[in-house]
Formats: C-alpha cells, structure tokens, sequence
C-alpha cells in the first residue's frame, strides 16, 4: 500500500482545494459541489478554509479503486 511509504507527517499534511483539484484532474468548482453533497475526499474546516490530508485523499483514491475492482468482478 502507497500510504506504508509515506512518513506520519507528510500524511497529515494539508493541502488547498486547488492541489487537491490538480491531484484528482477535476476543477476546483467540482470539489465545492462534492462537499456540499458530501461526497468525495474528506476534508478539514480551516476558519472558512477547506484544506485536506494527504492521508484522506490516498484513501479516497483507494476506494475508488476498489469500487472499480468491485465492478469488473
């Protein structure tokens, strides 16, 4: 798993919406319309700031790969 190389700190390492939206390939307007359906990678209220974990975003991927898996079966 990707997430046993990384060290605990570069985990909990913050990140804004527009390197979160560059990560995923999706626009930064797509990442405030999943968070008020609240859906898509956890995030984190930061005053009126959304910021998100390294460590949330490693494990939303994931499970979209295993969705994926779950699909093909």
């Amino acid at each position: 798993m990707y997430t046993d190389k990384l060290q605990a700190n570069e985990l909990n390492s913050l990140m804004d919406q527009e390197q979160v939206a560059l990560i995923l390939g999706v626009s930064t307007k797509t990442l405030e319309s999943w968070r008020w359906k609240k859906i898509g990678p956890r995030f984190i209220k930061v005053g009126r700031l959304a910021r998100y974990r390294l460590a949330d975003l490693v494990a939303y991927i994931e499970g979209l790969l295993e969705q994926e898996v779950t699909k093909q079966e």
